[in-house]
């Protein structure tokens, strides 16, 4: 819970990247990111075979630890807000380019430890511009970058491959939110009127 300066992380980020689908008829996809967490040893039976509709998928040729994640990380004190903390992020551990983005943010904040640790997390969702996006990025030690389709990050959630409380399953929990406030009516003005939500255009810079 330190960084390398030696202080406290107090509080991070996670972001449901959504790619624009090419015509109307594409669905949109979520990116996604593999990162290597040793502490994954201590549950050598947590499912590592990613069902895709293209076939399977072994997360274990990233790498022993691999966990299927969204964009996200501890917020950088020096980050004047947690929107530029946020976007920060996914550009750095996605390959994004330089593009316009609506964001959906959840204003507050969830405390995924709050019984054992001060830690406080921000979500978000990103609606992008611009699909491209790289593979793998040298981020973090080498970061492999998935693009997901609604019913695969459904169906891995519920095999137990997508299974990181605060990087994966809280973070589409409030995508559901996001997608059910566009849906009913009244829903969205509701949620920012209660100052839970907040919806704006910001500039993804890599």
């Amino acid at each position: 819970l330190l960084d390398s300066k030696g202080q406290w992380i107090f509080q991070g980020t996670n972001v449901v990247p959504v790619l624009p689908g090419v015509s109307s008829m594409m669905e949109e996809r979520f990116l996604m990111v593999v990162k290597q967490r040793p502490s994954l040893n201590r549950y050598p039976n947590v499912p590592s075979i990613l069902k895709l509709d293209e076939g399977e998928l072994d997360l274990r040729a990233f790498g022993p630890h691999s966990s299927l994640e969204f964009p996200g990380s501890a917020v950088d004190p020096e980050d004047k807000t947690i929107t530029i903390g946020a976007l920060r992020e996914l550009g750095q551990e996605t390959g994004l380019q330089r593009q316009p983005v609506t964001i959906y943010k959840r204003m507050r904040p969830i405390y995924p430890f709050g019984s054992d640790l001060a830690l406080r997390m921000f979500f978000s969702v990103v609606f992008l511009t611009d699909g491209r996006f790289a593979e793998k990025v040298e981020n973090d030690g080498g970061l492999h970058v998935l693009a997901l389709t609604r019913e695969e990050v459904e169906c891995n959630i519920e095999n137990g491959v997508i299974a990181s409380g605060q990087a994966a399953l809280l973070g589409w929990a409030f995508y559901k939110e996001v997608i059910f406030a566009g849906i009913v009516p009244d829903e969205k003005a509701r949620m920012i009127e209660n100052g839970y939500i907040a919806v704006e255009q910001a500039m993804l810079v890599p």
